[in-house]
C-alpha cells in the first residue's frame, strides 16, 4: 500500500495563530486613527469611515496572516503596518 502523506496547509500554526489574532487587532485598532492622516475625507467623515473600514481591515490581515507562504513575510508587514501607523499618529499630534 502507499503511504498516505500528510501535507499541512499551512507551517508554524502557532506563530500565525498569534499573528492573526493579537497582532491583527493591535494593527488594526492602531489603523482606526492613523487613516484620517491620510484618507482625502472632510472633517466629519474623518473618524467615521476607518471605524466602518475597520472589520474589513481586519478579515484581510486574519486571512493574510493564515494564507502568505512566510510567516516571515507576515511579520514584517504587520510591524512595518505598525510603525507607519504610529508614525502617522505621532506627527499628527505633536506637527503643530
Amino acid at each position: 500500500m502507499d503511504k498516505i502523506s500528510k501535507k499541512n496547509t499551512f507551517t508554524a500554526f502557532k506563530n500565525r495563530t498569534f499573528l492573526a489574532v493579537v497582532l491583527t487587532l493591535i494593527t488594526s485598532v492602531l489603523m482606526i486613527p492613523a487613516m484620517p492622516t491620510y484618507l482625502p475625507v472632510v472633517q466629519n467623515d474623518a473618524i467615521g469611515i476607518p471605524v466602518l473600514l475597520f472589520p474589513f481591515i481586519w478579515t484581510g490581515l486574519f486571512i493574510y496572516s493564515y494564507m502568505a507562504e512566510s510567516v516571515k513575510q507576515v511579520w514584517l508587514v504587520m510591524i512595518s503596518l505598525n510603525v507607519i501607523h504610529i508614525s502617522c499618529i505621532y506627527f499628527a499630534l505633536f506637527s503643530k
